[in-house]
């Protein structure tokens, strides 16, 4: 799939987002956070482990 976005993502300062315990908010979050410039931090991404314990360590391994 490939999204074709117009406007790009940033933040002028460091951005802390939370995922408020929602694997799917979490996901959408750090795919979000690699697109961003900036610095981006997630907090809670320990709630992606309900459907996809092994997402962030997936995620390094597509973006390396």
């Amino acid at each position: 799939m490939i999204i074709h976005g117009g406007t790009p993502l940033q933040t002028k300062v460091s951005a802390t987002v939370n995922s408020h315990g929602d694997h799917r908010i979490g996901m959408m979050l750090a795919v979000a956070g690699l697109i961003t410039a900036g610095d981006v931090t997630l907090q809670d991404e320990l709630a992606m482990a309900v459907s996809y314990p092994e997402f962030l360590s997936d995620l390094k391994q597509v973006i390396s």
